[in-house]
């Protein structure tokens, strides 16, 4: 995610993003503006594609399924050692060419030292569906508009993470937000201590609100983190892939977050 996604090696990633038709399915009212078409329009602002995937489909419908793209600032793209500790705003966009969604814009942050990207819950910092039956001018407008308005908001979700930076808690009090993020995905096998385990020892030092939740987000979406069985045997997670799953876990993730912050206030 440290590099701009060349357009050969993004056509590998997500064929969805450079369908030249609708799925079949879709009725005439239905407005088509290929996703490589919105890319470049987001490009006009300076924003790049760093990372893409789309949803697993069946061979007819790969061409149209939902996907999700990332992009960042060109002057955040290649980022230095000096920045490792370092999180930056992105753009997330999800779309689809087979009726499964709507053009979706909200806000990313991007943490360098683990190569996480996080998605900002819709009603703390923007998440904008843009329909596909706009007049394809003002669909470009808007595109651009709102882009620059997530960005905004992105830069608020920085702010909030600062702020959970200020929440001090002990362990009891991290396994806690553990088991209520357990509860709140229905994940009740997982075990709580491998959940708030941390990959890195500079990850050890964050006591605090914000440690948690990176901890726990990077667990969840990268898996590997110890479960039980409904025989009692052990087993890893496995790493989130599909493009719904991760928006609504991170969002969900972001929101609870914010919830707990408020209750320790």
């Amino acid at each position: 995610m440290n590099q701009i996604i060349p357009i050969d090696r993004l056509r590998n990633l997500v064929p969805a993003a450079f369908a030249d038709a609708p799925h079949a399915k879709l009725s005439d009212n239905y407005k088509f503006i290929p996703t490589i078409e919105v890319i470049h329009a987001i490009a006009d602002l300076n924003y790049f594609p760093v990372w893409a995937r789309q949803t697993r489909a069946r061979e007819g419908n790969r061409d149209t399924t939902k996907h999700l793209i990332r992009f960042r600032h060109q002057d955040h793209v290649e980022i230095s050692y000096e920045d490792r500790d370092k999180q930056f705003p992105e753009i997330v966009m999800v779309n689809s060419h087979n009726g499964a969604s709507t053009y979706r814009l909200a806000a990313g942050i991007f943490r360098v030292v683990c190569e996480n990207g996080m998605i900002v819950a819709e009603e703390d910092c923007g998440d904008v569906r843009i329909r596909h039956m706009s007049n394809e001018a003002d669909f470009f407008r808007r595109v651009k508009e709102v882009s620059c308005k997530v960005v905004e908001n992105a830069d608020l979700g920085l702010k909030q993470l600062e702020e959970w930076k200020q929440v001090p808690l002990e362990k009891p009090e991290i396994l806690g937000y553990a088991e209520g993020v357990k509860e709140l995905l229905d994940l009740p096998a997982i075990d709580t201590e491998s959940l708030v385990r941390p990959r890195r020892w500079a990850d050890q030092k964050e006591t605090n609100l914000y440690g948690a939740f990176q901890v726990v987000q990077e667990n969840l979406i990268k898996g590997g983190t110890r479960s039980v069985t409904p025989k009692g045997g052990i087993r890893r997670t496995s790493a989130i892939k599909s493009v719904d799953k991760d928006v609504k876990m991170n969002q969900a993730l972001w929101r609870f977050t914010q919830a707990c912050a408020e209750s320790k206030v």
